[in-house]
């Protein structure tokens, strides 16, 4: 099954690094069931590349596990460095992913 996700950035200043943006679903507990990861704009734009006052719109296109159990996901956005893979934030979007 393919989901697509439009995220819109906007640089209120210069980046100061490389990030990763990455789109998890998490079920009802909590627990991260399936992410996928990757620079803005499928590895093509980095953030390195940026500029202040720039607006991006970031799609990603998840292809869901069949293994993927049945049930309700929440969809979150997280953003981390690259190198460190340490994470700087996140977001829950408040669409819901409904897998059968």
């Amino acid at each position: 099954e393919l989901f697509q996700l439009g995220v819109y950035w906007r640089a209120r200043s210069k980046p100061r690094g490389d990030y990763l943006v990455a789109v998890q679903l998490r079920d009802e507990t909590g627990r991260v069931a399936f992410e996928q990861s990757a620079r803005p704009a499928d590895n093509a734009y980095p953030t390195t590349q940026w500029d202040e006052g720039e607006v991006l719109l970031d799609w990603h296109d998840l292809t869901i596990p069949n293994s993927l159990p049945a049930g309700e996901y929440q969809i979150f956005g997280v953003l981390r460095q690259a190198e460190t893979q340490k994470q700087i934030g996140e977001a829950r979007l408040e669409k819901k992913l409904v897998v059968r």
